[in-house]
């Protein structure tokens, strides 16, 4: 059968790499759509209340035949790209609606980039997997106030 390549002593680098990339960018890509520093209650909760919906739609849109793993995943990523455009070229007080439906977007593509890593690796290597892809996620996470400072 197919060989799946982990970062691990025990298999070779490289199968991987698209996934490691996938999981930077959308980890990046939440921490990112964070609301600024705001005074204002409503700006600061719409996004995260618009991401629960995203949960549920996430559910039907991953199993629509039409789209699939891959093409859910390109139509949220591609989605979030372009409100988080939009939301850098309107004005700002603008700034929070279209960055909130970006999150929306952001928030069903990482469940599906969960999902999809898992059926991506083999069972025996499947938590391991994870676990890196997981790993380089997280590394996003803590470089991000970096960058953005």
């Amino acid at each position: 059968g197919k060989r799946y390549k982990i970062a691990s002593p025990s298999f070779e680098w490289g199968g991987s790499d698209e996934l490691h990339i996938l999981w930077f960018n959308v980890c990046y890509s939440i921490n990112n759509t964070d609301s600024k520093e705001t005074d204002e209650i409503s700006e600061l909760y719409l996004p995260i209340f618009l991401e629960f919906p995203g949960y549920i739609v996430e559910i039907y849109l991953i199993n629509w035949s039409l789209l699939g793993r891959k093409g859910s995943l390109s139509l949220t990523l591609i989605m979030t790209s372009l409100f988080t455009i939009i939301s850098i070229l309107v004005p700002q007080n603008y700034f929070i609606y279209f960055i909130s439906i970006a999150r929306f977007w952001m928030s069903m593509a990482f469940i599906i980039t969960i999902t999809y890593t898992l059926e991506i690796y083999n069972t025996d290597v499947r938590t391991y997997g994870l676990g890196i892809c997981n790993f380089v996620g997280r590394i996003a996470g803590i470089i991000f106030p970096v960058i953005n400072s």
